[in-house]
């Protein structure tokens, strides 16, 4: 984690990047801009502008931190990214992602899935 230019009332940088356990690459990161914090009263959360990227990411790791987020016997490795921007009170993401070697309840996807 980098915090840069950090202050409640202007965008600060963060760049975030997580190696997830298993095989392959495993690496979730997000570059971007956040805030401002102080926005009023009338938000909820701050604005979050950037990038975020997956490389290899197996879904059964990330599973292990949020135990029961897939049903058992799924997984997938997805690569890809996407532009994503909070601000304005609307959510927008623009990218790409492919997922390979997926499992769903034990039955194997013998194909790529891929969206843009």
């Amino acid at each position: 984690l980098k915090l840069t230019d950090f202050t409640q009332e202007k965008p600060f940088g963060v760049e975030l990047g997580v190696h997830l356990p298993g095989e392959g690459k495993q690496l979730a990161e997000f570059k971007g801009k956040v805030g401002p914090l102080t926005q009023g009263s009338n938000s909820s959360l701050p604005p979050v502008v950037g990038h975020i990227a997956l490389d290899e990411v197996s879904l059964a790791a990330v599973n292990r931190f949020a135990a029961g987020a897939l049903p058992e016997n799924t997984d997938s490795v997805a690569t890809g990214g996407a532009d994503v921007d909070t601000s304005g009170g609307k959510i927008s993401a623009k990218g790409d992602l492919k997922l390979d070697n997926t499992t769903i309840h034990g039955a194997k996807l013998e194909y790529p899935i891929q969206a843009k």
